[in-house]
Parts: structure tokens; C-alpha cells; sequence
């Protein structure tokens, strides 16, 4: 019987969810419906509506959030709904159509988590209620709904596998979609509705009985559990001293030596402050002894071991440059410093000026021209130019190879082209090449290689062309038809393919040698030895041509993937499905269809 009352209740909390965030709940909804569709037609290439949904639903939460703390009536309450509306369709307007970028993914990632914080923080201002308690009643949800929507999961998925075993094929499919009902629609509501009902503005004629039941609801849902106790007291918090204790200790030992040349360390120093930050936000809401020490030093400890991190990471810019990562981390860098400051500084109910520096260092880090990437960008492009035009490599607008310059020059002209390559921004440099520079084309452009013989890595940057749509390949007039996949390791001897088919009773041999950069393609009657080929193909100028012209738009089967080769004995049809190519490997699948004349 209490097993029955609980699901009631957790559906009337999701009902209640829906009341209270209803334009959340309608993005939801089209966000689940228009995920349906992408399944059904499996075609995932159109990203720009799906960001927005997302976008939109997370407004939707935070413009809710304001209302609750800070008004009252219906009107405000609509206007803030249609601001969130407002903002969904311009952020929608402001995409670009084609394919989502690094850069692009990365400005929605930061603004959907900056979204996330407002939502955290908006109900404390300016209340009794600190920040690190609505952090905990977000955190304490966050794992619930994991768990819930595992469970629900797994347990849809086991009934469908027992009914398509015992019952009827279910298509593949239909786990897909319940995957998204689960995961677009009934977790963000799960989640939701373990927000507690802070007090605001519109509660404010509520009765002292009220304002004690809701109280007593807030403090439900900002309590740590027994369990939760437990974990961060004996666990948790334990662990984290020891390895701030051992981090303090290496510092100390290697701060004239490694410690401003290993690289390996500032991934790890990162995600030690965001587990201080996030274990420190954890355990203001205990008062055991373990968590008492915590708070008192751990913050002061915090500060210059990622002081001395960003300094170190700033001082990497004269080697490497500013790339959006390292920008990333000097900005959290930074951010993580000021937040070691107020933590050992001021009390606890203060620790909502965390949320507020982490939304303005957000807010810094995608809008131009500040962001990461134009910063990153033009101090790529000023150190290539520069080095350039000091080693007279670039007069009158054009580069001039040579080879003679010094290896550091070499290595930072290697590793600017690297990253403007990666961030798809050699088209936009009227004396850059606005193909992909594969070893070869580098090393006619700049007069060097462009491998790791400078670096002390292998270069890594690459472009992938690939053909989504679904081909109906035309084969009227040829013999045989396949498809192929290819992958050669420019660093090491490949051998060659070899493809046998039978035509009119005589034996073929298509023989697939491993070219410059990518493959040539020879066909033979009946036996290779002694014999000239009917037909040989060299399709590097077509391969070239095809990512030269190549956008990120939709591509479908044309003449820009396609290419015939003929003479008098034989016909050649290349179809190109997808292109990965890097400076070091290519990877070809194409289908081939061949013609005995």
C-alpha cells in the first residue's frame, strides 16, 4: 500500500512540475516529438533545431526561477514566458544553418550550463536560503533522476526484449524511442519537481502555518541524508585533503623545476579545483567535524595551488600560443582563485557570489570579441604571420617556401596551422590555403614537413566528408558493382588491395595501390604478371577538388562525388561516400562500379 502512495505521489509531483513550469513543459514536448522524427528518418545532420529546443527549455526553467523570487501577478509572469520566447527565436535567427562547429558546440555547451547555474542560484538571492543548499537539492535530484531513469530504461528495454522473443518482432527502433520519451521528457520533469518551492515575492501574504509547511518542505529538500552524510564525512572529504595534501606537497618540491613544463599536470590541477568547489559546496550544508575542517582550510590551500597553475598555463602562451582550451583554463584559473577567496573570507551564506563570477566568466567566454575562439584565433593567425614575415615567408601577400628557417619557427608555424586548420579557418586568410594541408601540400606551401619531426608529435588535424544520404546507385550499363573501404598510414609502407570479379566468364583484378595521398586503381585481365593494366586511375586531382569545394551543408549524390574514368576497354565509376583524411592516415569509402567494354 505504501509502495502504491509513493508512485501517487511521484506522479502528482510530476503533474505539479508540469503546472508550475509550463513552458518548459511545452519545450519539452516538441523538444520529445521532434527527437521522434529524427529517429524515424535518421537524419541528424540538422542540429540548429535541436540546440534551440534545448536553449529554449532551460529559459524556460531559469525565466520561471525569476518569477517565483522576485514577482508576483499573472502579467509578469506571461512577459517572462515571452521573453524566454523571445530569446529561443534569436538565438535560433543567430545560428548558422550549416553543420554545428567545435566553436558552436562549445558556445552552447557554456551557455546551457551558465542557464543552469542561474537556475541554482536565482531562488537564493536575496534569501535565507544559501547557494550551497540549493546546490545540494540540485545535486541530491541530479543522481535520483539518474538512477530512476536507469532503471526505467533497463526495465522498458528487458519487456521489449522478452516481447520480441516471445511475442513479435519489435523494431529497433521503437528502444531508440523510448529511450527518448525517458530521456527528453519524463527526466527533465522527474528533476524538476524536486525543486523545492523557495519563498519569493507571491508568497509574501502567505500565513505563518503556510510559510512553516513550506519551510518545512525547503528544509527536506536541502537536508543531507544519512547516507550522503556519510559518504562526503568518512569518504569523500578524507580523500579530497590527502590529495590536496599531496598536490601542496609537490608543489612545494618542484616550484623552481616540472612543475612550469608539465603539461600532464594542468588537466589534473583543473579537475582537482572543481572537485574542491564542488565538495566544499557539499559540505557547507554538514556540521561534522570532518566538514568543519574542510571549509576552514582547504580554501586557503585551493588558492595558490591554482594560482601558481595559471600563472604556469599563462606563461605556456610564449611555447604554444592561446588556443579556446588553454583560454578555458586560465579563465577557470582565474575564476577558481577569486572563489578560493571568498570561501576563506566570507561566511557561507555568501558563496552565491560563486554562482555570479561563474555566470560573468561564462558570459566573457562566448562573447566576441573576447570569447575564446576570436581571442585564440587571432593570436594563432598574428604568431603564424609573424614568424612568417620575419623569416621573409610572406611578401606581397603570398608565402614563399623555405626550408632553412630555425626548428622553433618551424614548430610554431606547424602548430598555428594546426590549430587554424582544426577550427576550420584556413579559408578565411586570403595567403593561406583554403584546402586541407596534407603532408605534401604543407611541405610545398612552407618548404617543410608537416609531421611530427619538428613538433615531437604527429600533426593530427583532419576533415571528413561524408555522404548521409541514403544512395541509390545507378547501374545500368556496368558489369559489378561494390563498395570498398580503404585506410592507409602515411607513416609506414602499406600494402596493396586487390578486388577479383568474373565478367562473361573471364576473371578481373582490380588492384588498389596506396598513392601519395590516397589510392590509385589498376584493372587487369586475368592475371596481372606481364600483362598492362586496360585501365589506370589516379583520382588524387578529383579527391582534391571534391574537399576544396567541400561545405558543411548537406551533400547528396552529384557530379561532386562522383567521377568516371574511361578509355576504349574499360570504364571506371567512383562514388565517394566518405573522406577522412589527416596529415598522417586516410580512410576512403567509396562504392566502385566497373564496365568491360
Amino acid at each position: 500500500m505504501k509502495i502504491i502512495q509513493s508512485i501517487q505521489q511521484k506522479f502528482q509531483s510530476l503533474i505539479l512540475a508540469g503546472s508550475r513550469y509550463p513552458l518548459t513543459l511545452l519545450f519539452l514536448v516538441v523538444l520529445t516529438v521532434y527527437s521522434a522524427m529524427l529517429i524515424e528518418t535518421s537524419n541528424f545532420d540538422n542540429e540548429k533545431t535541436y540546440m534551440t529546443l534545448l536553449v529554449g527549455t532551460m529559459l524556460s526553467v531559469v525565466a520561471q526561477q525569476i518569477y517565483e523570487r522576485f514577482f508576483s501577478n499573472l502579467t509578469e509572469r506571461l512577459l517572462l514566458m515571452g521573453g524566454a520566447l523571445l530569446l529561443t527565436m534569436l538565438f535560433y535567427f543567430l545560428l548558422p544553418n550549416e553543420t554545428f562547429s567545435l566553436e558552436l558546440s562549445i558556445k552552447v555547451g557554456v551557455i546551457l550550463f551558465a542557464l543552469f547555474i542561474a537556475y541554482i542560484w536565482i531562488p537564493t538571492i536575496k534569501n535565507p536560503v544559501p547557494f550551497h543548499a540549493s546546490f545540494l537539492s540540485a545535486f541530491r535530484a541530479f543522481f535520483i533522476t539518474l538512477l530512476f531513469t536507469l532503471v526505467l530504461t533497463a526495465g522498458s528495454y528487458f519487456i521489449l526484449g522478452a516481447m520480441n522473443v516471445l511475442l513479435f518482432d519489435v523494431d529497433g527502433k521503437v528502444y531508440t524511442h523510448v529511450f527518448n520519451v525517458v530521456a527528453s521528457l519524463f527526466a527533465p520533469l522527474f528533476f524538476l519537481s524536486f525543486t523545492p518551492p523557495f519563498l519569493g515575492k507571491k508568497d509574501a501574504d502567505l500565513s505563518e502555518k503556510q510559510k512553516a509547511a513550506r519551510k518545512q518542505r525547503i528544509d527536506e529538500a536541502t537536508t543531507v541524508s544519512n547516507m550522503l552524510n556519510i559518504l562526503l564525512s568518512y569518504v569523500v572529504i578524507p580523500l579530497s585533503a590527502v590529495f590536496t595534501i599531496i598536490l601542496f606537497v609537490y608543489l612545494l618540491l618542484n616550484i623552481r623545476g616540472s612543475f612550469w613544463t608539465d603539461n600532464l599536470l594542468e588537466p589534473m590541477l583543473v579537475s582537482y579545483a572543481i572537485e574542491t568547489i564542488l565538495v566544499y559546496l557539499l559540505a557547507c550544508n554538514l556540521q561534522t567535524p570532518a566538514a568543519n575542517w574542510y571549509r576552514k582550510n582547504i580554501p586557503t590551500i585551493l588558492i595558490p595551488i591554482v594560482l601558481l597553475q595559471t600563472i604556469a598555463s599563462i606563461l605556456k602562451i610564449n611555447e604554444l600560443g592561446v588556443t579556446h582550451g588553454r583560454y578555458y583554463v586560465i579563465l577557470f584559473g582565474f575564476f577558481a582563485v577569486v572563489a578560493g577567496l571568498i570561501f576563506s573570507f566570507l561566511p557561507p551564506q555568501k558563496n552565491g557570489w560563486v554562482a555570479a563570477l561563474l555566470l560573468i566568466c561564462s558570459a566573457i567566454s562566448i562573447m566576441p570579441p573576447i570569447d575564446a575562439f576570436t581571442v585564440s584565433r587571432n593570436n594563432q593567425l598574428h604568431r603564424l604571420e609573424s614568424t612568417l614575415k620575419d623569416n621573409q615567408m610572406l611578401v606581397d601577400g603570398k608565402i614563399q617556401p623555405n626550408s632553412s628557417i630555425s626548428t622553433q619557427d618551424k614548430e610554431t608555424i606547424i602548430k598555428s596551422v594546426d590549430y587554424l586548420q582544426q577550427m576550420d579557418e584556413l579559408s578565411t586568410v586570403a595567403w593561406l590555403p583554403d584546402t586541407l594541408l596534407t603532408k605534401d601540400k604543407f611541405k610545398d606551401t612552407f618548404g617543410f614537413s608537416y609531421s611530427g619531426e619538428h613538433t615531437g608529435t604527429a600533426a593530427s588535424q583532419q576533415v571528413y566528408l561524408n555522404n548521409s544520404e541514403f544512395l541509390a546507385i545507378p547501374v545500368n550499363g556496368f558489369d559489378y558493382v561494390t563498395s570498398v573501404y580503404l585506410s592507409q598510414d602515411n607513416g609506414s609502407k602499406q600494402q596493396s588491395e586487390e578486388l577479383h570479379f568474373s565478367s562473361d566468364e573471364t576473371t578481373y583484378i582490380l588492384e588498389m595501390t596506396p598513392a601519395t595521398s590516397y589510392y590509385s586503381f589498376a584493372l587487369y585481365k586475368e592475371t596481372k604478371e606481364n600483362n598492362q593494366p586496360l585501365l589506370e586511375v589516379d583520382p588524387t586531382e578529383a579527391f582534391d577538388s571534391l574537399l576544396a569545394s567541400f561545405s558543411e551543408t548537406s551533400m547528396t549524390l552529384d557530379e561532386a562525388t562522383t567521377k568516371v574514368y574511361e578509355n576504349e576497354q574499360a570504364r571506371l565509376q567512383i562514388i565517394v561516400h566518405s573522406i577522412n583524411l589527416s596529415t598522417d592516415r586516410v580512410y576512403l569509402d567509396l562504392y566502385l562500379l566497373i564496365d568491360i567494354k
